[in-house]
């Protein structure tokens, strides 16, 4: 190998070494970042918000009608005389809704933000469940109903 050819070597190593620490870096910053944006939804006790928005990830992430529907159901219970007058206590209510999913951090890195703007405007978005005031999963979608009457989206 000539002196020419080690020195183009040499240049292509440094090179491709800053390269990939570029990447490196890159990948780490991203990461953070993704994780950083989703911590606040993680810290013990949440605020009535992030608990309502916890809830609407965990029962419907990855359907955004899904979503929309169960932030409808807890907005209905605060306004029916049967349940209690806040989101936080409506959601906390003993068997009511997934508050403690096991993948909830998961699903919140998916799905949080929708999460979030749901929750947030819980009185401003219209009905698309008619009042309902309870739903069931049945592994293809949601049956959203109150009383004795039920409906489907």
């Amino acid at each position: 190998m000539n002196n020419k050819d080690y020195n183009n070597d040499k240049t292509f190593h440094k090179f491709s070494t800053c390269f990939f620490l570029l990447i490196v870096v890159y990948i780490l910053l991203h990461s953070f970042l993704v994780v950083s944006k989703a911590l606040p939804y993680f810290v013990d006790p949440p605020d009535e918000i992030t608990i309502v928005a916890q809830v609407i990830a965990s029962e419907a992430c990855g359907d955004v009608q899904e979503m929309w529907a169960v932030s409808n159901v807890v907005n209905n219970r605060m306004h029916s005389n049967s349940f209690p007058n806040t989101a936080y206590l409506v959601v906390t209510q003993p068997n009511q809704f997934a508050v403690n999913h096991k993948n909830k951090h998961k699903l919140f890195l998916e799905c949080g933000e929708i999460a979030l703007f749901l929750a947030e405007n819980l009185d401003k978005l219209p009905d698309i469940t008619n009042g309902a005031l309870y739903f069931r999963n049945f592994g293809r979608g949601h049956i959203y109903y109150k009383r004795g009457e039920v409906s489907g989206l």
